[in-house]
């Protein structure tokens, strides 16, 4: 996706295998190209991110069999 997810918070819905527990999270998917840009507000403490806001995604994994993935959807 040329893309790089910044993690805000947990949403639940859990999975654990033998290798790895996770569950859903909720962040911001942002372009490569507004990565040094959006990084350098998300960093501060108290951080203005409002102008991203259509940048919001819920990352929720799929598992079908030994596979499992990951889709981007909309906040």
């Amino acid at each position: 996706m040329n893309s790089k997810f910044f993690m805000d918070c947990s949403e639940g819905r859990e999975i654990e295998t033998d290798e790895i527990s996770g569950e859903d999270i909720s962040g911001w998917l942002i372009p490569m190209s507004q990565v040094l840009e959006f990084e350098k507000e998300w960093r501060k403490e108290e951080s203005k991110l409002d102008a991203w806001d259509d940048r919001l995604r819920i990352a929720e994994w799929n598992k079908s069999g030994a596979k499992i993935t990951i889709n981007f959807s909309r906040y």
